[in-house]
């Protein structure tokens, strides 16, 4: 994996094509795929590319990482991660989804 420099505030496009292009070969390995590189490429995604994400393909990252981040029982970022696309979009299913799969297995199933 080609990291990005963290001392980047913003990867290049050229950067970001490559981060891009490790995280679908990742998750297109299907059961194989690691929750964790996921997590980790998807949070370098968002943090140093989302300057050339349309808000679409911003909300897919999202989603991507609260999935995996649910998969990992990381359970409250995941919370975090889908409040964050709820913003963006209230009516985002898979992001509705993924926070009640959260709230549940935080025992907070009232919320």
């Amino acid at each position: 994996m080609h990291a990005l420099d963290p001392a980047l505030s913003a990867g290049s496009v050229a950067q970001c094509t490559s981060l891009h292009g490790q995280l679908v070969e990742e998750v297109s390995k299907d059961k194989k795929a690691s929750n964790k590189k996921i997590i980790s490429l998807a949070r370098q995604n968002l943090s140093y590319c989302h300057e050339h994400m349309n808000r679409d393909l911003y909300i897919v990252n999202l989603r991507l990482l609260a999935l995996n981040l649910n998969s990992d029982n990381q359970h409250l970022e995941a919370l975090d991660v889908t409040n964050r696309c709820l913003e963006i979009n209230d009516k985002e299913l898979f992001c509705l989804a993924q926070k009640a799969d959260a709230l549940l297995h935080l025992g907070r199933v009232s919320q």
